[in-house]
């Protein structure tokens, strides 16, 4: 599904073959791609909790990404949400903007 990464600056520009939610669609050359920006910075607004998971697959994505890429959820054993805060921000904003 990943066809390729374009670090840029402070970002990091993922680019896939299929449509994932929350990706925008981008023509290159006679190819279409479906784009995902992904921050750089790690953002924690959320309290630390006591989970052993270092490392987890975004379930939208599918980008293995450290946990300081993921809101904090104590609704789910390992105590991340499944998607990473890049897929959870851009759903978000497509929902809030339509």
């Amino acid at each position: 599904m990943l066809v390729k990464t374009i670090n840029r600056n402070n970002q990091i520009i993922n680019l896939f073959n299929k449509p994932i939610m929350g990706t925008e669609k981008v023509k290159m050359g006679d190819k279409v791609y479906y784009m995902m920006v992904d921050r750089l910075t790690k953002v924690s607004r959320h309290s630390n909790n006591d989970s052993n998971v270092y490392h987890k697959n975004c379930m939208n994505c599918g980008i293995r990404k450290s946990v300081n890429y993921f809101y904090t959820n104590n609704g789910n054993n390992d105590g991340y949400n499944g998607r990473c805060k890049s897929c959870s921000d851009s759903i978000h904003s497509k929902y809030k903007n339509q």
